[in-house]
Parts: structure tokens; sequence; C-alpha cells
């Protein structure tokens, strides 16, 4: 990371507007939970924070489905005031501060969390722009683009419909694919594995990531297909902290475990992963732990020789920062291509866009790289918190 020579930041206002908007549903309903449905009313933060020089850092809080009126209200009433008051002026010097204070809060920890995370995108981009660069150049820039995956949540509850969804990205040029079985049974997974490689072909890179929803069994014995397919990761097969297990089928499978996207799955977890040394991929992202804190996770990865392989954001800013961390580590292979796009590419000028490789470039403009359409801000806006 280089040494910033106006990293030296005055917090005078913060803001939030929420924003609503209304999906449409895209998925299956299951029972596991909100896993694998997306759609209807979902509110949004867009965070605006100024400082004493006048310059607006950005970034959004909330994801692609839910209400995130509960993370909204603790930015305002926990961290505002914090951040206005503070005497320290170095961003680093404030997050250790801050981070500590989510870390600690057993309560809200993972909303703390991710209320931290949305404030370091938005502090990152007016870093950004005080030094007229794109983050990932101050962070130490060592690539220029990264291959992606494609992804769509569980949406079909046999074989034919993922055959579906291969055809359509490979004909995009995708050369990577990730399956999300949702609550499919053993037998269709199993079917799903095999079908899915035959028809893509050994080249074409697999994973398959049924979202913390299976138990030893069937996970081992899905696990064992998709050794027999060559995939390249299996992905939250099991409850995150159900440690033995996780202990067993790293040890029985060839195709490496990868965890955990779960919101409580933070970096004490991770960093007994590691030391346990039963992972050999774990997931990140700045939904979590913002640029400061995806970036230290991904070099906490590198001392154990593991990937940090980096999943979505949720809505633009987390995703466009995502990119930024990606630009400056070697331990990171994919870019997450989560669709529909649309779910999480609002309230921007811009979107993240695919080149002709099918790999994602890094970003080129000062701060994230975004710029608000203040019009379609104004049309969704429901209240603005001060």
């Amino acid at each position: 990371m280089k040494n910033l020579s106006k990293n030296n930041i005055k917090i005078d206002e913060i803001s939030i507007d929420v924003v609503e908007r209304e999906l449409e549903f895209v998925g299956l309903k299951d029972n596991r939970g909100d896993r694998g449905l997306t759609g209807g009313v979902v509110q949004q933060g867009i965070i605006r924070v100024v400082t004493s020089t006048g310059i607006e850092g950005n970034s959004i809080i909330g994801q692609h489905r839910g209400n995130s009126t509960d993370k909204i209200k603790e930015i305002i009433k926990t961290f505002k005031p914090i951040l206005i008051n503070s005497k320290e002026k170095n961003w680093e010097s404030i997050w250790k501060k801050l981070f500590e204070l989510a870390k600690n809060h057993n309560i809200n920890k993972t909303l703390y969390h991710e209320c931290l995370a949305s404030i370091d995108v938005a502090i990152w981009d007016i870093i950004g722009k005080i030094n007229d660069s794109p983050i990932h150049k101050i962070l130490g820039q060592i690539r220029n683009s990264i291959p992606v995956y494609g992804t769509y949540q569980p949406r079909y509850e046999n074989h034919k419909g993922y055959l579906e969804e291969a055809l359509e990205l490979k004909s995009r040029n995708f050369k990577a694919y990730k399956i999300h079985p949702g609550v499919m049974s053993t037998k269709d997974t199993i079917k799903t594995i095999e079908e899915t490689r035959k028809f893509l072909g050994p080249e074409f890179t697999l994973m398959l990531d049924p979202n913390n929803g299976y138990d030893y069994q069937k996970a081992l014995e899905v696990g064992k297909a998709l050794d027999l397919n060559n995939y390249y990761w299996f992905e939250d097969p099991v409850p995150w902290n159900n440690f033995d297990s996780i202990k067993k089928l790293s040890n029985k499978l060839k195709t490496p475990l990868a965890m955990s996207d779960k919101p409580r799955f933070l970096f004490e977890e991770f960093s007994n992963y590691l030391r346990d040394g039963n992972l050999k991929l774990i997931r990140g992202t700045s939904k979590k732990f913002g640029i400061t804190g995806l970036k230290n996770l991904c070099e906490l990865a590198k001392t154990s020789n593991t990937n940090c392989e980096i999943g979505t954001g949720g809505n633009i800013f987390m995703n466009m920062a995502n990119l930024h961390v990606m630009m400056t580590i070697k331990n990171c292979n994919f870019y997450e291509y989560w669709m529909p796009t649309w779910a999480h590419d609002f309230a921007c000028i811009e979107t993240i866009e695919l080149d002709e490789n099918s790999e994602i470039t890094a970003p080129i403009k000062p701060g994230i790289g975004l710029t608000l359409n203040e019009d379609w801000i104004k049309n969704h806006k429901v209240a603005t918190l001060v």
C-alpha cells in the first residue's frame, strides 16, 4: 500500500438517502431461509460522507433483497457521532477502533460489521478522490483484469434448468460457472453435476454452492460426484460452524471446500479455520469487511498459502470494492458475476461490464469509480437520515 500524503480526513457530514425498489421475483423459495429468492420491496441506503473540504464519498448499505433499515439507523445512531467527533484523521487508525467496536459487540456483531464495511468503502472513495487515483492503485495494483464465473441463485428443480443456464453462459463466452443447486435431492444434484460437466466439456471451470444446506452424508455423496467430474470447489456444503463435518469432508474429498459466505463468518472464524488447516479456500466479501478488512483478510490467507475467493457484495458499490481489492492480490482467481445484474446494478450511471474475454478490467476513475445517478435516487427516495 502506498504511503499516502493526503489520507488525513476530517468528516463533517454523514447522511443516508433511503431508496426503495420493487423487484421481480427470481429464484425458488427455500425452506432453509432466504437463500433462494430475490424480489419484492427492497430498501437500501445511499451513504454520503462529506469532508471538511467538501469532498463526498459514497457507498450503499444493503443488498438485493430484504430491508436494511436497521443498518441504516445504526450508522446514523452509532457510527456517525464517532466519525464526526473523532480527533484522529488517519483512516487506518479510525478503522481499527471501529473494528474493535464491531468485533466486541456480541448482540449485533454482523450488523456492526456490515455498517463498518459500508462506511469504509465511502471513506476509500474519498481517499481515491483526494489522491486523484483509483483505489486499487493506492492499495498496490498488480494486475489489470480478472476472470469471472457466472452464477444465478437457485432457480430450477432438476438438471434440465441448469443446462439452460450452462448454455446461456457458454453462448456469452463465459469460461466458468458456479451452480446453486438449492434444495434439489441428492440424486438430482449429482445428475446436474454430471450433465453440466458433460455439456460444457473438460475445459470449463465449474463450482457448486449449496449455501450451507447439506448434512454431512449428503455433502459427502455430492462431493464424491464433484471429485469424479473435476469441479474446482465445493462451497459452503454444510453449516459453517459444523467443524467436525468440515474436517472430515476436507480429508475425504479431492475437491476443495470453500467457506464461508455466511454473515457470521468473520475474522475470528477465518483465523480458526486457517490455523486448523482444514480449508484450502476461504470466502470473503466487501459486504462484510469493506475494503480495509477484505484486503487484510486476503493478506491473512496469503500467509497460509490459501486463496481468498471473493463473493458478491450485494450492490454495485460493494461489487466495485471487491474489484479494487482483487486488482491488488494474487490469491483470488475469480470475480463472482452474480445474475440477474439488475438486482444490484442501480443508483449509478456506470455498471460493471465484461470485456471480450469475459474478464473485468480495473476501474480507471478516481475513488471507487462510480457516479451516483441523482435523478434515479430522487425518484426512488423515501427518506433521508441525517
